[in-house]
């Protein structure tokens, strides 16, 4: 591995921490797949279906099966945009709210022990790709306007 370059070293230093966090958090809560686990993070807003599988990366018919469990277990609720009354978001209940904020307590946690970075480091390698315009707050962890 020592013919690789910097670039994809740090790539897999990542990937491997991220499937930590996997573990963990399937350890910790109620056996969520890293993909509900994401969606869960990525409905810090109520967000379209549409818009919900781009940032999963899957079919909106998959995002039809994970909202359907999520509104089982009553962590989320489907409604109509706001904006358009044609359109359905789905918005996490107080209960979801509850998990997800739980959950990003963990998950930093689990970044951190598994990293030895702090937040602080996080936050400047976030403003360097911001300022190399690789994060354009497209992906819906963002809050609006922090892109």
């Amino acid at each position: 591995m020592k013919d690789l370059p910097a670039s994809m070293l740090v790539l897999f230093q990542f990937q491997e921490i991220l499937g930590r966090i996997h573990k963990s958090y399937s350890e910790y809560a109620d056996k969520l797949t890293p993909t509900e686990t994401n969606m869960l993070l990525h409905l810090g807003e109520p967000v379209r279906m549409g818009k919900l599988a781009d940032l999963l990366f899957c079919l909106p018919s998959n995002v039809t099966v994970l909202v359907d469990k999520f509104e089982k277990l009553g962590l989320l609720q489907r409604q109509r945009s706001a904006e358009d009354r044609r359109a359905i978001e789905v918005a996490l209940t107080s209960k979801g709210q509850a998990l997800r904020t739980q959950t990003i307590k963990h998950i930093s946690k689990v970044i951190e022990e598994q990293s030895g970075l702090e937040q602080e480091d996080f936050e400047k390698i976030f403003d360097v790709l911001k300022q190399k315009s690789m994060i354009d707050g497209s992906c819906g962890a963002c809050p609006s306007g922090e892109s």
